[in-house]
């Protein structure tokens, strides 16, 4: 996906980006009175609806950008040692983004597995594992995960950071909504 077809989403009725993606109640509720997905995700954010804002941002966006921001956010707000299955992940993320692959790819699921989906970096490393190819074992027909199983892990993962204290819980969650948007520069928007 390019800056252009970005551009052209942010542009597109919200319920058109996120018909796959199981909203709040209340985030649902808003989607008629938005007639953007830039505008939908400022309200989202000014009702304190992030794992919503989350999703949106997190489904509009190219998997890898996705994952290169909440690799970010999670890099900004985890200052403590990593444990060893947190580290596991957070380096297959990482060699993931540098060049993907199917073999880390299907590790990187591994790793989150194995972490049982815990924490910030678990939730990553599976997003990765949902980046594409296939979740049946290699050798198996193919089974592509649904496209916006990504968009879910990465939204967990952040939603996990933005309630570790919920009294910044807000202000971390807007924090971390505007570094996503300004990881891509759309004019006009």
């Amino acid at each position: 996906m390019s800056t252009m077809d970005l551009i052209k989403d942010s542009r597109r009725k919200p319920g058109e980006l996120v018909f796959d993606l199981k909203l709040s109640d209340e985030a649902t509720a808003l989607l008629p009175d938005s007639p953007n997905a830039f505008a939908y995700l400022a309200v989202l954010c000014d009702q304190k609806l992030f794992h919503d804002a989350f999703l949106l941002l997190a489904r509009t966006l190219p998997k890898q950008y996705a994952l290169i921001w909440a690799t970010q956010c999670v890099d900004q707000s985890l200052t403590t040692a990593l444990a060893p299955e947190d580290k596991q992940c957070a380096e297959l993320v990482r060699r993931w983004l540098k060049g993907p692959d199917e073999k880390i790819r299907r590790a990187a699921a591994e790793a989150a597995e194995t972490a049982e989906y815990e924490g910030p970096w678990a939730w990553l490393a599976a997003a990765v594992g949902f980046s594409g190819g296939s979740l049946a074992p290699e050798g198996l027909p193919v089974v592509p995960p649904a496209d916006h199983l990504t968009a879910v892990a990465v939204a967990a993962s952040l939603m996990g950071l933005a309630m570790k204290d919920p009294e910044t819980s807000a202000e971390l969650g807007k924090e971390m909504i505007n570094r996503g948007l300004a990881m891509v520069a759309i004019p006009g928007s």
